[in-house]
């Protein structure tokens, strides 16, 4: 059910442009990150961007891709520090 909840939540985020999916556009990214959320299939590469990421939030899900509707997501930050604390709410109570 929470799983859910996280799923609607990222859609609402993506629909009000508050989120920024993949590494490159992470690093180029001028706005802070509240929320990165990392697939746990993610590559080294993928891993060593995250190491550059100044991020209040760093969290590893199952299935990102999934969660996102997005093929092959390994990456996306939620910039918003609103939705971000409902979303990681959500994972802390699955």
């Amino acid at each position: 059910m929470q799983r859910v909840k996280i799923k609607q939540l990222i859609s609402i985020s993506k629909k009000a442009g508050v989120v920024v999916i993949g590494g490159d556009n992470l690093l180029k990214q001028k706005i802070r990150i509240s929320l990165l959320l990392i697939d746990k299939t993610a590559s080294k590469s993928s891993i060593k961007i995250l190491e550059r990421i100044v991020c209040e939030n760093k969290i590893s899900v199952d299935d990102l891709q999934d969660l996102t509707n997005i093929n092959n997501c390994k990456l996306i930050g939620i910039t918003d520090k609103g939705l971000s604390e409902q979303i990681l709410k959500k994972i802390n109570e699955e």
